[in-house]
C-alpha cells in the first residue's frame, strides 16, 4: 500500500459521534480542485559549510520541483546567521546570555534576514511566497514553529543548547551556571514566547510532538527528547491550540495521529498541520520533503502571508502527503464549529483525489470518536463522496 495515500485521508476525515447510517453517495470525477501547497518548519541554512548562493539555489530548485506556493523559512536564515549561531551556541554562549556579546558580533542579523527574504521572493522566475518562520523555543519540553513569526530576538535566543537551563529561582539549584556571571543559566518560559508571538499576530504550532531518539540508535542512549511536554499544560490553560504537527517525518505517523485524535475526542480545538523540518542545503530529494498544508485556490487572486495565516487560524487547510482532500459538514467548511447531539444527523461531503502520478486512493475513511472507522471506500479514483 502506498504510504502517501494513507496519511491524508484519515487526517481529513470528520470526527463524528455515533454510527454512520443512511445513503452513501459516490460521484466519480477527474476535475481535481486547484489548491495552494504551503510548506512549514524549515532550517534555511543549517550548516556553516554552505554558501548563501548555494542555499538559495537549492531552495528555489526544491520549491519548483514540489510546486510550492508558499513556504516559511526558519533559522539559521542565512550563511552569516548560521556562522553567528554556531559561535553563540558554543564558545560565545556564556557571553551572550551574560549580555556581553563581542563588539564586532552582529548577533541579531535582522537586516541580513530581511534582505534574504526579499531576495528569494524577488528572484527571477520565482512563484513562491516566502516568509519568516522559526523553531523556537528549542528546549527540553518541546519545540514550536510559526506562521506570521515576529522577529524580535536572535533565532537561538530561547534555546537551551543542551544545558540544564531553567526558568525561575525555584530551579536554580539544578541549573548549569554561567561561567561569566556565576548565576544559574535561565531562559524565557514557553508561555512567555507564545504570548509574545500571539500578541504580534502569529500562529504558534507545536512541532513533532512525540519525537525522541537515542544517539545512533543505541538502546542505552544517550536519550534525546523533542516531546512537546509543555503543549498539554498550555492546551488546558487556553482550551485550544493554534495547531500541532500530525504529518511529519513520515506520511503516516501513528503516535502524532493518536495524540491528535485523543485531544479532539476530549473536545479541544486542535488544528492539524504537516511539517517538513527540512534543511535546504542538505537532502532535498527525499520523499520526506513532500508534506504540505493545502488550501483551496478557488476565488483567491493573490496569495499573501496574512491570508494564509487567517485560513490556517480558521483550520480550513488539510495536512497532506500528496493527495487533495477537502471536507464539509452540513455545508460548513472544515474548521467550523457545529452543534450536535444524540440522534442528530449530519451530511458529510468529501472531495478526494489521488496525488499526481497516482491513479487511486487505497481507502477513504470516515472516522469517529476513539478512532472508530464509521465507513470505508476502497480504491477510490477521485471525486465526491457524501455520507
Amino acid at each position: 500500500m502506498n504510504r502517501k495515500i494513507m496519511s491524508m485521508m484519515m487526517l481529513g476525515a470528520a470526527l463524528l459521534a455515533g454510527s454512520c447510517t443512511g445513503e452513501v453517495k459516490v460521484e466519480p470525477s477527474t476535475d481535481v480542485p486547484a489548491e495552494f501547497r504551503i510548506g512549514a518548519h524549515s532550517h534555511t541554512c543549517r550548516s556553516t559549510e554552505f554558501s548563501q548562493e548555494y542555499v538559495e539555489q537549492r531552495l528555489h530548485q526544491w520549491a519548483e520541483q514540489n510546486e510550492v506556493d508558499a513556504m516559511g523559512l526558519g533559522s539559521p536564515w542565512t550563511a552569516t546567521n548560521a556562522r553567528t549561531a554556531a559561535f553563540v551556541e558554543h564558545e560565545g554562549l556564556d557571553r551572550y546570555y551574560a549580555g556581553q556579546p563581542a563588539a564586532n558580533d552582529s548577533v541579531f542579523d535582522q537586516a541580513d534576514v530581511e534582505a534574504m527574504i526579499t531576495r528569494v521572493n524577488e528572484a527571477p522566475g520565482n512563484r513562491t511566497v516566502y516568509y519568516i518562520d522559526n523553531e523556537t523555543p528549542k528546549q527540553r519540553f518541546g519545540h514550536l514553529w510559526y506562521v506570521g513569526f515576529s522577529l524580535q530576538v536572535p533565532g537561538w535566543h530561547d534555546y537551551d543548547q543542551g544545558l540544564t537551563a531553567w526558568y525561575s529561582p525555584y530551579d536554580d539549584a539544578d541549573a548549569d551556571v554561567n561561567a561569566l556571571t556565576g548565576e544559574p543559566q535561565r531562559r524565557r518560559t514557553y508561555r512567555e514566547v507564545v504570548n509574545e508571538q500571539r500578541a504580534a499576530g502569529a500562529l504558534c504550532i507545536w512541532a513533532h510532538p512525540t519525537s525522541w531518539w537515542t544517539t545512533n540508535g543505541d538502546p542505552n542512549g544517550p536519550f534525546t527528547t523533542n516531546i512537546a511536554a509543555e503543549m498539554l499544560p498550555q492546551l488546558m490553560e487556553d482550551g485550544y491550540l493554534d495547531g500541532m504537527t500530525v504529518v511529519g517525518y513520515d506520511a503516516y505517523h501513528r503516535d502524532y495521529e493518536g495524540l491528535w485524535f485523543a485531544l479532539l475526542d476530549r473536545g479541544y480545538r486542535v488544528p492539524a498541520f504537516a511539517e517538513l523540518d527540512i534543511s535546504f542545503g542538505h537532502n532535498i530529494e527525499s520523499d520526506d520533503c513532500s508534506y504540505f498544508n493545502i488550501l483551496p485556490r478557488e476565488g483567491v487572486t493573490e496569495l499573501t502571508q496574512d491570508w494564509i495565516k487567517e485560513e490556517f487560524r480558521a483550520a480550513h487547510h488539510t495536512a497532506s502527503s500528496g493527495p487533495v482532500l477537502f471536507l464539509t459538514v452540513d455545508s460548513e467548511r472544515q474548521g467550523a464549529e457545529l452543534t450536535s447531539g444524540a440522534g442528530q444527523r449530519h451530511r458529510v461531503t468529501v472531495e478526494a483525489y489521488p496525488a499526481k502520478g497516482e491513479t487511486k486512493l487505497s481507502k477513504v475513511e470516515l472516522v469517529g470518536r476513539g478512532g472508530e472507522v464509521l465507513h470505508t471506500i476502497r480504491d477510490f479514483e477521485g471525486g465526491r463522496i457524501t455520507w
